[in-house]
């Protein structure tokens, strides 16, 4: 029943079946088009959205009241950066627990910085060809924020 009377239309070819069921089928394959489509523009398509979606609802259960540490361990470390020579962040843009520094100033690729850090035990991911970025989490204490200090001072003074 492939070769319906739809697609004999769309396609000009002769064959296939021509009733009501052909019609019946016609509809439902171009609904099923267009149900793939919606599904994967709302992430429908990410077979693990289950767990994702579950490790979102408790962040939002039982962490949302603690993210204010994470915002201050940030701009806390933004502050520190800034003060470096070479690296460029502004401190008051921090607002949230993410912080994209640019290291353009230093002459020096972010991947030969993201292996030098990673070397002293500190992880920062590149944020384009010239920038990075660190992230303050739940198991970011301020005492690591204090350490990641003073490597980011060892690694760019």
């Amino acid at each position: 029943l492939i070769a319906t009377a739809g697609w004999r239309r769309r396609h000009g070819e002769e064959g296939g079946e021509d009733g009501p069921d052909s019609e019946v089928f016609d509809e439902v394959v171009e609904g099923v088009g267009a149900y793939i489509m919606g599904r994967k523009m709302f992430g429908g398509g990410m077979r693990q959205a289950g767990i994702l979606a579950a490790a979102g609802l408790y962040a939002l259960r039982y962490n949302v009241t603690r993210l204010s540490e994470d915002h201050a361990r940030a701009k806390r470390l933004a502050t520190m950066l800034a003060e470096l020579p070479g690296v460029r962040v502004d401190p008051k843009l921090v607002e949230t627990n993410i912080v994209v520094f640019d290291i353009t100033e230093t002459r020096r690729t972010t991947e030969e910085l993201i292996a030098t850090l990673k070397g002293q035990g500190l992880l920062v991911v590149p944020f384009g060809p010239m920038s990075l970025r660190a992230v303050t989490h739940l198991d970011v204490s301020d005492d690591q924020i204090d350490e990641a200090c003073g490597i980011f001072k060892r690694v760019f003074v």
